[in-house]
């Protein structure tokens, strides 16, 4: 981490049709942050950025608001301990809840972080419950009835167990799951139902191999199904959907599929998947090349019904962002890439109303640090 003050990074702004604008924007502070969350707000945007503090594992949480053309409009800090860890929000409501988790003092542990926030960016409620173990929340949903429902890890002795939990719409926890699977797994992302959860992330096998891990467990918290999905060397999944008709669309990275090099090795590449409700694959496609790593961080839903990805494009730290547009059947419509300091990666990615694209937030690095990013694009990801 580089714990030096930041620049302040312009936008780049792109006429669209309608009157739409795109546009790419950032904002740095001191030393690091990293926006984890983004929604619209009013006629703008608002996002969440997590800030790394100049002392020791302090962090601080911050509104940053930005009008329709991507301009900077304001800042609030949230009253939350310096050792609270934000990784992900999710809308709950008219809010947002953040998810995460709280460092333990004079400890490595971690306990699991839900924080409920009003439409106006107050603090409704903090719920931090103490499980035997470390956890982290890395995703995050909301139920009809406004319970939350987050996915992650937990980590009881050695072994690193998927996590999915659920809280009330007051912040209760009401249960906590990890079932016992061979091997390591975490969790990244998830989808509820009338009857469930499904979430997805990844099982270690091997030194160096993982498979794509799909988890349904029931509204109680007991385990229905779990599925693995994936080759020899390293896969997962970043993203998880669900199309109008129950199939679920997932989104990840794959070094057991796509092109072969001559040395009978693959770069790494985006790994799209195409599920049923119970988790079987009706179709896979892995997209790349023999010369270009490629990787996924981040998936949502078109209102078309298609998949668009956000990742990475690279072989070397400095990455470009990468985004990619496909169909329910696996066709790949377009992919883009843009550059907008020495390398960038998307952490949210939200779909916007018909014909007006989508928006991510992430962070990007410059020579001097890293710096909230927040995007708008069109349907063409222009």
């Amino acid at each position: 981490m580089l714990l030096r003050p930041l620049l302040l990074l312009g936008a780049v702004l792109v006429l669209l049709p309608a009157g739409a604008q795109s546009f790419t924007s950032s904002q740095s502070g001191i030393p690091a942050e990293h926006g984890i969350g983004v929604w619209q707000q009013g006629s703008g945007y608002r996002t969440l950025a997590r800030l790394h503090l100049q002392d020791g594992p302090s962090y601080q949480l911050q509104l940053i608001d930005w009008d329709a053309q991507g301009n900077l409009t304001g800042k609030q800090d949230l009253p939350l301990p310096g050792t609270a860890f934000a990784q992900a929000t999710a809308p709950a409501g008219s809010g947002q809840v953040v998810v995460g988790s709280i460092f333990i003092p004079d400890s490595s542990r971690h306990d699991l972080l839900v924080v409920k926030l009003d439409a106006a960016g107050n603090v409704q409620w903090t719920s931090t419950p103490f499980l035997a173990g470390d956890q982290q929340a890395w995703s995050a949903t909301t139920l009809t009835n406004g319970d939350v429902v987050v996915a992650g890890m937990a980590v009881t002795g050695t072994d690193h167990d998927a996590l999915i939990a659920r809280f009330s719409s007051t912040g209760t926890l009401l249960w906590s799951t990890s079932p016992s699977l061979p091997g390591d797994q975490e969790l990244h992302a998830l989808i509820p139902d009338a009857t469930g959860i499904t979430a997805a992330g990844r099982t270690v096998h091997g030194p160096n191999g993982a498979d794509l891990l799909l988890m349904r467990v029931d509204l109680n918290g007991d385990t229905l199904w779990t599925r693995r999905h994936g080759g020899p060397m390293a896969d997962e999944a970043r993203g998880l959907v669900r199309l109008s008709n129950g199939d679920l669309l997932a989104a990840g990275t794959t070094q057991s599929f796509g092109p072969m090099r001559v040395d009978s090795t693959r770069m790494r590449n985006l790994w799209m998947l195409r599920l049923n409700a119970q988790g079987d694959t009706l179709w896979t496609h892995a997209h790349g090349d023999t010369l270009i790593h490629r990787g996924t961080t981040a998936l949502c839903l078109h209102i078309s019904g298609d998949g668009v990805i956000a990742g990475t494009r690279g072989n070397t730290p400095d990455n470009e962002l990468l985004l990619l547009r496909f169909t329910p059947g696996g066709n790949v419509s377009w992919e883009r890439t843009f550059d907008h300091g020495l390398s960038e990666r998307v952490l949210q990615l939200v779909p916007l109303g018909p014909g007006a694209g989508f928006m991510g937030t992430g962070w990007t690095s410059t020579d001097t640090g890293y710096g909230t990013l927040l995007f708008r694009r069109d349907e063409q990801g222009n």
